[in-house]
């Protein structure tokens, strides 16, 4: 077994309550946007959530900046590991 303690549950912000980030925010706050409606069941095999990272603060002359993560793998409670992170992740680039 991987994990055996408790999983943090992020509150998250549903698809009707907005789709778009907090303007206020500090280096290292997490948002998690689901994409669904409240109690809709996510049928996509991924799921539609999405988490996203302030890496700039907010103050007096501008919004917070947020960056999605993007995720390169999912597991289950079926998988009876972990898979190795791909060793060929392209460049990052802006877009």
């Amino acid at each position: 077994m991987v994990a055996d303690g408790d999983q943090t549950n992020f509150r998250p912000q549903f698809k009707d309550e907005g789709t778009t980030v907090p303007c206020e925010g500090k280096v290292g706050d997490i948002f998690v946007y689901s994409g669904t409606f409240p109690d809709e069941f996510d049928d996509e095999r991924l799921g539609h959530g999405s988490f996203w990272l302030c890496t700039r603060s907010s103050d007096r002359e501008g919004h917070a900046v947020w960056r999605r993560i993007a995720f390169d793998g999912f597991a289950t409670c079926d998988t009876p590991m972990l898979a190795d992170p791909p060793k060929d992740v392209p460049e990052l680039r802006g877009g």
